[in-house]
Formats: C-alpha cells, sequence, structure tokens
C-alpha cells in the first residue's frame, strides 16, 4: 500500500512477504508491529500536516463562539460571527478550536473540520440568515443583500477547505 500517509516500506513489504512463506515462528506479531508503526508514522504525519497549515492565528472571543464558525476581527481584536447581511461583516476566517473558553483558534487558509452535513466537493459561502454559518447555494446579491462572500469548498462530510481571504467577494 503506497499512500501520502503510508509511503512504500520496504521493511513492511520484506515482513508481508516472510509471512505469506511462512518463515517465521510468530509471524504476526512482528506483523502487528510493523503495521503498528506504519500507523504512529501516518499519525504522526497526518499532525505535521495540520501544524504546518500556514494561516492559523489566536484571538480572543466570546464564550458563545463555537468551532466551525465563520468569523470577522471586530476593532478590539476580538473574533465574532460573521454574516453576509446588509449590516454584516465579511468573515476573516473559520474557528479550528477553542484552547479556553474565551480564545479561539482562526484558519484563514486550509482544512478546519467540525462541520455538519457538507456536501464533499460543493463551494459553501457566508450565510446571510446564520452568524457564522455557511450557505449552499450563495445568498442572492443586490438589495437588500449587501455582498456575498465565498469562503471554501467541502473536502467531506464534515471538513471545508477554507479560503475566505483569498475567495470573492461581491457587493
Amino acid at each position: 500500500m503506497t499512500s501520502r500517509y503510508f509511503p512504500f516500506n520496504p521493511e513492511r513489504e520484506r515482513i508481508i512477504r516472510e509471512i505469506l512463506a511462512h518463515r517465521w515462528h510468530r509471524p504476526l506479531d512482528k506483523f502487528r508491529k510493523a503495521l503498528f508503526n506504519d500507523l504512529v508514522d501516518a499519525f504522526n504525519q497526518v499532525q505535521a500536516d495540520i501544524d504546518n497549515i500556514t494561516d492559523i492565528s489566536e484571538y480572543d472571543c466570546d464564550a458563545s463562539l463555537l468551532e466551525a464558525q465563520c468569523v470577522y476581527v471586530d476593532a478590539e481584536d476580538h473574533v465574532a460571527p460573521a454574516i453576509a447581511s446588509p449590516t454584516g461583516t465579511p468573515a476573516f476566517g473559520v474557528v479550528l478550536s477553542k484552547p479556553s473558553p474565551t480564545r479561539a483558534r482562526v484558519v484563514t487558509n486550509g482544512p478546519v473540520p467540525n462541520f455538519v452535513g457538507l456536501v464533499p466537493g460543493e463551494e459553501y459561502f457566508l450565510s446571510m440568515i446564520v452568524p457564522g454559518g455557511v450557505a449552499n447555494p450563495p445568498p442572492p446579491t443586490g438589495p437588500p443583500n449587501s455582498f456575498v462572500q465565498y469562503i471554501g469548498r467541502a473536502v467531506t462530510e464534515t471538513v471545508l477547505e477554507v479560503d475566505p481571504v483569498d475567495g470573492p467577494i461581491y457587493f
């Protein structure tokens, strides 16, 4: 098996060949150890990918702010839910996590989990109804709606690849 998280491993391949050839007295123990090591390596690679998301910042926020909400940064450098209404503010990013009730880690470019019911491959836009929410299709343009903002594309049913800063805003 070769992939980004399970690259070709000659030692694993040798162990599998030996198991198939019945050369080991206790083949499953060695195979389990090799498989466990591969899983640890894959986990470490995924964690490194998450850590290498280039655009994560931490901000103060209200305790009511939730993970996976679209947010803007106010004049006091706090984040609050964004909304695409005539009096709303465009989103700066999406909340990845909350290390404390009044602190939020915000992603402006990269994958964000904890969404519900996304359709993989579909584009999502800032909601004009739910503060901090996403919508598909986008809200209608023109009065009384002031803008439409692209937030990102669904990777899975729970992960959104976020790019609101580079996404178009139509006023």
